[in-house]
């Protein structure tokens, strides 16, 4: 997670949107998060991945979303974001290439400004007779450094 705008000047920008299914959810913890991600480089270039992570941090939809990420979503031919989007795959922890960014500034009022949001939308809720809770995400940033 970025919190400066000068952290992620000059990184390459991956949209799209994604369904996120907290299992077993009661509030605070799940025993998983199954995340299905659609994604569209800046060549137009579009795949679908996925991934499961077991006993996720809720405390917000970035950091789930960051334990998404750092579980490396592989589309169903096995290929992970990098591979998908032509992008070197990184030799060190995912988690110092794809960036989400969640930026805010205090204004003279002293209201908070968001600069810069990665996840907008986010809204978990129940699935109807199941301890589980799903959230779309239906405009998602990743930044991927370079």
């Amino acid at each position: 997670m970025v919190t400066s705008k000068t952290d992620i000047q000059g990184a390459d920008k991956i949209r799209g949107s994604g369904v996120i299914v907290l299992k077993n959810f009661d509030g605070t913890n799940a025993t998983s998060a199954d995340a299905t991600l659609t994604l569209t480089s800046a060549d137009g270039t579009t795949a679908t991945f996925r991934t499961s992570v077991p006993n996720p941090q809720v405390v917000s939809a970035e950091e789930v979303m960051c334990e998404v990420l750092d579980a490396n979503p592989t589309t169903s031919g096995g290929q992970t974001i990098f591979q998908a989007f032509g992008f070197p795959t990184p030799t060190g922890p995912i988690d110092t290439v794809l960036k989400l960014c969640l930026i805010t500034r205090i204004l003279s009022s002293g209201k908070e400004q968001i600069v810069c949001q990665s996840i907008s939308g986010l809204d978990f809720s129940p699935i109807p007779n199941t301890p589980d809770w799903s959230g779309t995400i239906p405009d998602l940033t990743i930044y991927r450094l370079r």
